[in-house]
């Protein structure tokens, strides 16, 4: 199986270490008014199966625990930790790594008219705002968030009461998990911070950075009720969005995976199943509306541009001072507005074409001088579903049908990039190393300590892995969830829904081989280097 030999090849290469490590898609499909294409549940309800495929327990199809599956509002549903392997007394728990999906959130590109009215009674307090800081705190402090650089509406694309009542269950079920029943953190914060034994990373967008707060604060509940007042708030690491591994294509930098995207966009199936959505009345005036508004943004911004070059009476205006040279931002926003940018002309006489007849054109960033495309199904259908998780009312002639066959399109655009090994590869490959040199560094910390070896803390990827880590938290965006199952070849084409999770175990024995056996809730993959 092609899949099964790219991951075998990346995990042999990452950590060839004495471990076993699980990769579980937890959380079922529940987006509200989902199409059924694939036999995994997609409405709301979990299968319960619990069917063992293979004599090996590691391999089995995980489901949430009945109970457990139940809607959490919006597009979630709880989050299930999967048994152990059965059979395997000779293995324990040594490392959790829990890449999660933020909350429910407010449009990232509201539709026209959309205001922050709409959206007031579903925004956090500032009262909540600082509970949650209690929590957790990004680190460095006050970092410079992506929808800073974007100069986007304070509202636009930000975690919601829903969102943080969604990760905050999270942290309690992982709290259920990994301290009550498994004993693998302690209870107390304060001595989970002293002793280093969790880790939490966040994007750099600021629903992410409190959807780690919000998780945080189920783990640890004495951080936000004050019952601890020893306890500092749990950092939480905020990069540069450049070495971001949670983006895709951060900054989009790599213009080998902006080409790739582009030209697997262009396929006749992705092609069709946008032209199905926009055959619908409702939908097809929705994306008119997006447009036309687009188009009026562009050339307000253009004509600015304009007036500020001739202000400076043909000084330099350099484009470089624009932080959203191709209009995207990072996680859904980005993945989504790919086919909007316009492509980057490598012939000097085809950019210059570009340019219009106004003089100050040539101090004007070069992406504003054209016209916007038509947005893409996924930028049309990123609003709808913010509102209808909210039940928010709809834009006029779009119903549960219509979403679904927008959702679709959206779903036929990004199993398709995933279908490409090498765009797999450059979108996840940069996440899937760190997350494996980071359960290496783990396992050899305690191959150190049984053998009474000094052990000094690691570096991976330029940060520090503690030696008593036993908890990694990596709160991302669909588009992280997504690259990372893709590289691992068990992406199975539904979208990852709100405060999904993807969970890899790493057990240990005393061995002197890995096996790796990354699977979803609805495939296998066996993987044995």
């Amino acid at each position: 199986m092609r899949a099964a030999a790219r991951a075998t090849a990346l995990a042999a290469a990452a950590a060839a270490t004495a471990a076993c490590a699980r990769a579980i898609h937890a959380p079922s499909m529940a987006e509200s008014s989902a199409s059924s294409a694939s036999p995994s549940t997609r409405g709301g309800t979990p299968s319960h199966s619990g069917v063992d495929p293979t004599p090996d327990a590691s391999s089995r199809v995980v489901s949430p625990k009945q109970g457990q599956g139940r809607n959490l509002g919006g597009g979630a549903v709880r989050f299930a930790p999967a048994p152990p392997p059965s059979g395997r007394p000779d293995l324990s728990l040594a490392l959790v790594q829990v890449l999660c999906r933020h909350g429910d959130r407010t449009s990232i590109n509201p539709l026209p008219n959309e205001t922050r009215e709409h959206w007031r009674k579903h925004l956090p307090s500032e009262q909540l705002e600082r509970s949650l800081s209690a929590a957790a705190s990004p680190s460095p402090p006050n970092p410079t968030l992506v929808d800073q650089l974007f100069n986007r509406a304070a509202w636009h694309g930000q975690l919601t009461t829903q969102g943080v009542a969604q990760l905050t269950d999270t942290g309690r079920a992982m709290r259920r998990w990994l301290v009550d029943d498994l004993a693998l953190l302690p209870s107390d914060a304060a001595t989970a911070v002293n002793e280093g034994r969790v880790k939490v990373r966040s994007t750099g967008t600021k629903r992410t950075v409190q959807s780690a707060q919000s998780l945080i604060s189920g783990l640890y509940p004495e951080l936000v009720r004050g019952g601890d007042a020893s306890a500092t708030p749990i950092p939480v690491e905020v990069r540069e969005r450049e070495r971001e591994s949670m983006f895709p294509n951060p900054a989009m930098r790599c213009a080998r995976l902006l080409e790739l995207m582009r030209k697997l966009d262009k396929d006749d199936r992705v092609k069709a199943a946008e032209a199905a959505a926009w055959a619908r009345e409702g939908l097809r005036a929705t994306r008119d509306a997006v447009h036309a508004r687009n188009v009026e943004t562009r050339r307000k911004k253009r004509e600015e541009a304009r007036k500020k070059a001739r202000e400076m009476n043909g000084g330099i205006y350099s484009s470089s001072s624009s932080s959203s040279k191709f209009g995207g931002g990072a996680g859904e926003s980005a993945a989504a507005s790919v086919s909007e940018r316009p492509e980057r002309k490598k012939d000097k006489k085809d950019a210059h074409h570009l340019k219009g007849t106004d003089p100050a054109d040539a101090h004007v960033p070069k992406h504003l001088l054209a016209d916007p495309k038509p947005p893409s199904a996924t930028a049309v259908w990123e609003p709808l579903q913010a509102r209808a998780n909210h039940g928010l009312p709809l834009p006029p002639g779009v119903g549960a049908e219509d979403l679904a066959l927008i959702r679709a399109a959206a779903e036929t655009r990004h199993v398709h990039r995933a279908a490409s090994s090498e765009a797999a590869s450059l979108a996840g490959g940069r996440l899937l190393r760190e997350l494996a040199d980071e359960a290496h560094a783990v396992v050899e910390f305690m191959r150190a300590e049984r053998g009474d070896g000094a052990v000094d803390d690691a570096v991976v990827g330029g940060f520090a892995v503690p030696r008593t880590q036993r908890l990694s938290v990596y709160s991302g965006h669909d588009t992280s969830i997504i690259a990372l199952l893709a590289v691992l070849g068990v992406f199975q084409g539904e979208w990852p829904p709100v405060a999904s999770t993807v969970v890899l175990e790493t057990w240990t024995k005393e061995v002197r081989s890995i096996h790796w056996s990354p699977y979803d809730r609805v495939g296998v993959v066996n993987v044995d280097p």
